[in-house]
C-alpha cells in the first residue's frame, strides 16, 4: 500500500465518509475508485505474481486461449472450455480486498472464456448437442451468482434497497435466497413478474407499491419501504 500525505489522508477520509452516507450508485462508484487508485489498486491489480491464486495457470490459459481463437481451432475451444474447473482458486478473499474490481489477468481470463463461449455458440459445424452438453457442463464448473440476504428482523427491509441498486445497474441476479426477514423479501421479489418488479423499483413511493402488491409491512416498522431504498 502506498504512503499517504496528511492532506492525502483527509481527502481519503472524506471519500470514506461519501462511501458510507451517498444514496447514489454512481456516486458511491466514483468515490470507490478514487479509493482504491489511492490505495494502489492500479499496481496490484496488473501485478499478476499472488500468493491468492495459481496465476500460473490462469496466465497459460489465457494465452492457449488467445492461440486457439486465432488458429480458430473450434475442437481446441471446446477441449479449453470443458477444462474450466482448474480455474486457479479464483475466490480467495485476497483477490477481493478493493472495491472495484479484482487482477487484470483474472478479467482476461474470463473474458476468453465469454469470447470462446461466443464462438462455439456461434459455429455451425458444432452440433447443437454437442453446444448443450459442453454449456450445461461449463455453467456447472462457475456456476451462477446468487443474492443472499441475511436476516435482521426489522432492518431486513434495509434489503428492498439493496435489490433496487443492484436492478438499476442492472445487476440484480436470477437467483435470491436469504435467511428470516431476508428470505420474506427475497421470496416476495422471485414470486413477482419482471415487469411487476420493473415498475415497483420505478416508483419514487416504492412502499406504496408493496402495499398494493398486498406485502404485509407490519413486522417491519418502523422501517419504512422510504427509508430503505435511499
Amino acid at each position: 500500500r502506498q504512503w499517504l500525505s496528511n492532506p492525502q489522508k483527509r481527502v481519503l477520509e472524506r471519500l470514506i465518509d461519501t462511501l458510507h452516507s451517498t444514496e447514489d450508485y454512481e456516486i458511491w462508484s466514483k468515490c470507490a475508485k478514487r479509493v482504491d487508485n489511492m490505495l494502489d489498486f492500479e499496481a496490484w491489480r496488473q501485478k499478476e505474481e499472488s500468493p491468492e491464486y495459481d496465476w500460473e495457470t490462469i496466465r497459460q490459459t489465457v494465452q492457449k486461449s488467445r492461440t486457439l481463437r486465432e488458429t480458430n481451432d473450434i475442437p481446441g475451444m471446446m477441449h479449453l472450455l470443458a477444462s474450466c474447473p482448474h480455474r486457479g482458486a479464483l475466490l480467495s478473499d485476497g483477490l477481493l480486498k478493493y472495491m472495484t474490481g479484482t487482477k487484470e489477468l483474472i478479467d482476461e481470463y474470463f473474458t476468453e472464456v465469454e469470447q470462446l463461449s461466443e464462438i462455439i455458440v456461434n459455429t455451425p459445424s458444432v452440433k447443437a448437442q454437442e453446444k448443450y452438453v459442453l454449456f450445461k457442463r461449463v455453467a456447472q464448473y462457475h456456476g451462477r451468482t446468487a443474492l443472499m440476504l441475511s436476516g435482521g428482523a426489522a432492518l431486513g427491509m434495509y434489503h428492498i434497497g439493496v435489490m433496487k441498486a443492484l436492478w438499476q445497474a442492472d445487476l440484480l441476479p436470477r437467483v435470491i435466497t436469504g435467511a428470516s426477514a431476508g428470505s420474506i423479501i427475497g421470496a416476495f421479489i422471485c414470486s413477482r413478474p419482471s415487469e411487476e418488479v420493473e415498475a415497483m423499483f420505478k416508483k419514487s413511493d416504492i412502499g406504496e407499491s408493496l402495499r398494493e402488491m398486498n406485502l404485509n409491512l407490519d413486522a417491519f416498522e418502523p422501517f419504512s419501504p422510504e427509508k430503505a431504498v435511499r
